[in-house]
């Protein structure tokens, strides 16, 4: 973790890792101030909405493929009595995956 996560943690989600909710409403929030810095005063505003929606529909098709049953949980970083299953040290986590992916 780094120094911006360590600090979110800290300020703003109660020293706890993100959930992917939280994820995913950062990568799309993010993703649709891109859009519309990048489409700067495009004339018809009806297809900077739709590129949102395009893009908002994109992570969260992604996102899904997780399969984590519960969304608003913080992620693991270790859990040393699992040996490590379902956190993000487990190669094989489905939330892992993704995250490598995405990067």
């Amino acid at each position: 973790m780094n120094w911006i996560g360590n600090k979110w943690m800290k300020e703003f989600n109660f020293g706890k890792m993100p959930s992917l909710n939280q994820i995913e409403w950062g990568l799309i929030t993010l993703a649709m101030e891109e859009v519309k810095l990048a489409m700067g005063s495009i004339k018809v505003q009806n297809n900077v909405f739709i590129a949102q929606a395009n893009i908002k529909k994109t992570w969260e098709d992604k996102i899904v493929l997780a399969n984590v049953p519960d969304r608003d949980a913080p992620l693991l970083m270790r859990d040393r009595a699992n040996a490590h299953k379902n956190t993000l040290w487990d190669p094989t986590y489905s939330v892992t995956a993704l995250i490598l992916y995405i990067y």
